[in-house]
């Protein structure tokens, strides 16, 4: 699976929810934070630019999955 596939996946995911209305247990994440983790993951500062571009509400899901298994090669 690439990281470009779970990309597609989560905008799918998130495309359907209603961003006025967030669900139960939804975080909201600013984009420093988010840029840090990322940072600190390893992320490529581009993939990074275009995680900011989703939607708030996945930032959580981004964080996690880059802090698991997408890292930039090393």
């Amino acid at each position: 699976m690439s990281i470009l596939d779970d990309l597609k996946a989560l905008q799918q995911k998130y495309a359907k929810l209603d961003p006025q209305q967030p669900t139960d247990g939804m975080s909201y994440i600013s984009a420093a934070v988010t840029h840090s983790a990322l940072y600190r993951a390893g992320v490529d500062d581009q993939v990074i630019k275009d995680v900011l571009l989703e939607p708030v509400e996945s930032r959580e899901a981004w964080i996690s999955y880059f802090e698991t298994v997408g890292k930039k090669n090393e």
